[in-house]
């Protein structure tokens, strides 16, 4: 899939698509002709792969040795989804860009994350919170570790009545 601005755009639609929309993604658009009508056409702000966790191993394992650091970002949500981003490109900086607009500082940032595409994020906040069942890189990076999203009450739960004071 390749994401434009609000649009997300495939070559076929299967279940790995549709579940694009249970992270809030918009429903991806199928196009006759990916090549022709996308690459090359078109701004693409990034190109997700969605496929087994082996195809996925060996996309990264391609893509990590054949494109070069200083043009794409690898990074993953989920052990059968890549995501190729332009290199800078992270939630981190989309944090850090947000919150200099609305005026609010790197100390105020509560951020709660649990896997490679959230690294940078938990980095730079004031506080990072790592889901109890987040990845292990993701622990070792941040600042506290939570209960798990299947916990009840969640992890989220957990990291907002401990630092920020909420009360469920």
């Amino acid at each position: 899939t390749a994401v434009r601005d609000d649009r997300i755009f495939c070559e076929k639609e299967n279940e790995l698509t549709d579940l694009l929309e249970t992270f809030h993604e918009p429903r991806p658009e199928k196009v006759d002709d990916f090549e022709s009508q996308i690459i090359g056409e078109m701004a693409i702000h990034k190109i997700i792969f969605l496929g087994t966790v082996e195809g996925t191993q060996e996309i990264r394992a391609w893509a990590e040795q054949q494109l070069p650091k200083r043009d794409v970002k690898l990074v993953q949500a989920m052990p059968d989804m890549l995501e190729f981003l332009p290199p800078g490109a992270s939630k981190g900086y989309g944090v850090q860009r947000y919150l200099e607009h609305a005026g609010y500082s790197q100390n105020q940032l509560l951020a709660i994350g649990d896997a490679e595409n959230d690294l940078e994020m938990l980095q730079w906040a004031g506080i990072g919170c790592a889901m109890g069942n987040g990845l292990s890189l993701v622990h070792e990076i941040a600042d506290f570790v939570v209960a798990s999203n299947d916990d009840d009450p969640s992890g989220v739960a957990d990291a907002l009545r401990r630092f920020a004071g909420a009360e469920f």
